[in-house]
């Protein structure tokens, strides 16, 4: 809920600055320079390091953000909608913004 809100309020304190396999391997098959994969640890324990972002996933959302938002970055009204799990988690989002004094 902590990410959803603080989509909501334009405060993108957190970025996901690590590749993972997925997204090296696109970057690789699209011909695109990047630094070979580093691997560390033993046979049974070992890690990764796909290398950084130029972009994190959090500053694209947050430039469509300020593309789509007109009149100021806090929308005045939010549409949720969920069924099953998804009604539990829009009640949640909905409670988590009643608490919030930015959002009330």
């Amino acid at each position: 809920m902590r990410h959803a809100i603080d989509i909501i309020k334009d405060n993108f304190d957190w970025q996901r600055e690590k590749l993972i396999e997925k997204q090296y391997n696109l970057l690789k098959k699209a011909n695109i320079a990047i630094d070979d994969i580093e691997v560390s640890g033993s046979y049974f324990w070992r890690h990764y390091d796909y290398g950084n972002r130029k972009i994190s996933q959090q500053q694209l959302q947050q430039q469509i953000i300020k593309m789509y938002r007109k009149g100021g970055v806090i929308p005045s009204q939010v549409n949720i909608v969920g069924w099953s799990r998804g009604a539990i988690s829009c009640h949640m989002l909905a409670n988590a913004m009643l608490e919030d004094e930015l959002l009330k």
